[in-house]
């Protein structure tokens, strides 16, 4: 059954910040084995604003990874996805791993090597 995501992407300010820099390397460390620091790197990124809702998208849970990754096409400008927080300039780049979304219900997850973790300390 189709949901609607909500995509968290580092906003284009975000970028020049020293807590950035901290930030993207502890979260791009997100192991399937040992998740907590790209999990707290996140919700601290998210706490300060530097992470923030960049876009939702309507479609199967399972498609939400290959829809939110350009390959022929940009994948924002995809049927069913609406970018959101335009005057904060969230980077749209391709879901990889560390990045998080939003499910309809409010739970905030972040991709792994290989799963999906829930984004909770």
């Amino acid at each position: 059954m189709k949901q609607t995501f909500t995509v968290y992407r580092f906003t284009n300010a975000a970028l020049d910040t020293g807590l950035f820099r901290e930030l993207y390397r502890e979260r791009s460390c997100a192991f399937d084995a040992k998740p907590t620091t790209a999990i707290k790197a996140n919700l601290t990124a998210i706490n300060h604003g530097l992470l923030i809702p960049a876009a939702t998208i309507t479609c199967e849970p399972n498609m939400l990874f290959e829809l939110t990754n350009t390959v022929h096409d940009n994948w924002f400008e995809a049927e069913g996805v609406t970018i959101l927080n335009r005057d904060k300039e969230p980077r749209l780049s391709s879901s990889t791993m560390g990045d998080v979304f939003k499910d309809e219900a409010g739970n905030l997850f972040m991709y792994t090597m290989s799963s999906i973790v829930p984004l909770v300390e």
